[in-house]
């Protein structure tokens, strides 16, 4: 399997990774982490790669990733918690990273996953004690430190 280069990169983990095009073909365009790269494969039928095509593939990516990692780090968190969220919801906002609301319905921004691990743990752990504290009390806040104690840092990584 050969990879050529595109001259485009993706934000994944907090990191920039490029991306190289597959000589491979398939069903359908599909991005993969491969070692320190993200890979782009294409179907035979798609001869050109265009700014569209890939901003669309690296979209779909990004939220079958997001989705993925938020459900696997809720279900490493929980056992912090007697409650469990009601429903997880994955999609995109333009103004914040996650949500909780009163029926402890979980909702995160799928560009999350864009951001240093430590950054997702911390919006993840953040809307889960909303689950318990529905504002941000000082017991909010006490939660949330007994959980991240170093939480103030990990914050400072989403770069609002």
């Amino acid at each position: 399997m050969a990879f050529k280069p595109l001259q485009f990169g993706c934000q994944y983990l907090g990191k920039t990774y490029p991306l190289y095009q597959s000589d491979d073909a398939s069903e359908k365009i599909e991005i993969t982490a491969f070692q320190d790269k993200l890979v782009v494969t294409l179907p035979i039928s798609t001869l050109d790669i265009t700014r569209e095509i890939l901003e669309k593939a690296i979209d779909t990516f990004l939220y079958k990733q997001s989705k993925r990692i938020i459900e696997k780090r809720i279900r490493h968190f929980q056992s912090n918690f007697k409650i469990k969220p009601r429903k997880i919801t994955i999609e995109r906002s333009i103004k914040k990273w996650g949500s909780c609301n009163h029926q402890r319905e979980l909702t995160f921004n799928y560009l999350l996953v864009t951001k240093a691990p430590e950054a997702i743990d911390y919006v993840i752990v953040h809307e889960m004690c909303h689950m318990v504290h529905l504002n941000h009390d000082r017991s909010f806040w006490r939660l949330l430190g007994s959980i991240l104690p170093d939480y103030e840092k990990y914050e400072a990584l989403l770069n609002y």
